[in-house]
């Protein structure tokens, strides 16, 4: 079994990833394209659990993310 270390870190640094990408098609973006906006969303969480999913669970909802630490 991985560590908590890694699996913690795996989660914190994949979920910014992934709500950086989120907010950078809103801002970016808007509500101009919005299949272009859901396309990127969906591949970029796709990614990230392709990356990831293995050691955490796949789990990359940045209210579990910041939550973890608590229990």
């Amino acid at each position: 079994y991985p560590s908590w270390g890694k699996v913690f870190w795996n989660e914190m640094i994949l979920t910014a990833f992934f709500v950086s990408v989120i907010l950078t098609a809103k801002y970016l973006n808007g509500a101009k394209d919005l299949f272009m906006n859901g396309l990127v969303i969906g591949l970029t969480l796709f990614t990230v659990i392709c990356i990831g999913g293995g050691l955490s669970g796949g789990c990359y909802n940045p209210a579990v993310g910041l939550v973890q630490p608590l229990f």
